[in-house]
């Protein structure tokens, strides 16, 4: 019994130990970090993927303000691929590799109306 105990203290010890050398080493790992400003718009969301970010921004409450930003990490540069048509707004942002897509669907005027609806679409785009 105190032969089982003696190796459950040594192998304790020799744990902590190894997370004690281990935790520096991870420290020394080195973040960038890069503002992407958008005036007069809000981020709501985005997703990385590679070297891109796509990002929803809205200017405000309502919907129809709603753009999608694509931001290159590489060049810095951000383009606006998504601007809704009348009446809709963009949402569902996602990338992937060289892929960007979102969705364009009606915006919520909380008036339901089944003849003003309208069809919502997909885009794909190729980066």
């Amino acid at each position: 019994m105190e032969n089982l105990f003696r190796r459950y203290i040594q192998t304790t010890f020799l744990l902590i130990i190894i997370l004690i050398i281990i935790a520096p080493a991870q420290a020394g790992s080195q973040w960038e970090t890069k503002e992407i400003h958008y005036d007069n718009q809000n981020i709501v969301g985005g997703y990385i993927s590679g070297e891109y970010i796509i990002i929803l921004t809205s200017e405000g409450i309502n919907q129809t303000g709603n753009r999608i930003n694509l931001y290159s990490i590489k060049s810095g540069d951000s383009i606006n691929p998504g601007k809704p048509s009348k009446g809709m707004t963009v949402t569902g942002e996602a990338v992937s590799g060289d892929y960007a897509v979102w969705f364009e669907t009606q915006a919520m005027d909380f008036e339901t109306n089944e003849s003003d609806t309208l069809p919502n679409s997909i885009y794909l785009m190729d980066i």
